[in-house]
């Protein structure tokens, strides 16, 4: 996979200002980042959409898991959130 060398670039510096000197996206365009608390953020590269997509669990909504419904139906393949 051909990553983009400003994104390579940008997380190195980013990862030095953490004290990750190392982050980097793997051979799949892929990291993960782990805080305290079991908080996880992944990180993937989309060559084809020249895009970088963080991801990562919110847990339940405070309205409750009712609301996932609606979730779903505004983001189906990003139609309604244009993206």
């Amino acid at each position: 996979m051909n990553i983009d060398p400003a994104l390579t670039n940008l997380l190195a510096e980013f990862g030095g200002q953490i004290g990750l000197p190392a982050l980097a996206l793997d051979a799949d365009g892929a990291t993960a980042l782990a805080f305290d608390g079991g908080v996880q953020i992944n990180f993937q590269y989309r060559a084809d959409a020249d895009a970088l997509w963080l991801i990562t669990d919110l847990g339940v909504p405070a309205s409750g898991p009712a609301v996932y419904e609606d979730l779903l139906k505004g983001n189906h393949f990003w139609h309604a959130t244009l993206g």
